[in-house]
């Protein structure tokens, strides 16, 4: 199982000092992934909401978009509509700014999701 190895790592960024904070941002948004994958709804908001406040504090609008984007979703499956709303907003002003091709479609994906 690789929960054991990702929560590892995030112990070894953590403990460091030296630690640069898009490395533990990209460590957390992985392990984010993960509990994303599992089911794992609240665990995986917790660390999307941390990634997030990394990725705003780098000023990184891809990494902006696209953890605003999972918490958009998250708030969704819980019933939070208006949250859902305002973290969409976010994502899609992130990924406006990248002009990315692939960030942009992401969110577009997203976007389309919640339309549902």
């Amino acid at each position: 199982m690789a929960e054991p190895c990702y929560l590892e790592a995030l112990s070894i960024y953590r403990r460091h000092e030296r630690t640069r904070p898009l490395d533990l941002a990209n460590a957390i948004r992985s392990f984010a992934v993960l509990k994303d994958e599992v089911g794992a709804p609240e665990q995986s908001q917790s660390l999307w909401q941390e990634a997030h406040d990394l990725y705003v504090g780098l000023n990184l609008s891809a990494g902006i978009a696209e953890s605003a984007a999972r918490l958009a979703l998250l708030a969704r499956q819980q019933g939070d509509l208006a949250r859902s709303r305002e973290r969409l907003i976010e994502a899609s002003a992130a990924a406006d700014a990248t002009a990315d091709p692939e960030t942009l479609q992401y969110i577009r994906r997203v976007t389309t999701l919640l339309a549902t």
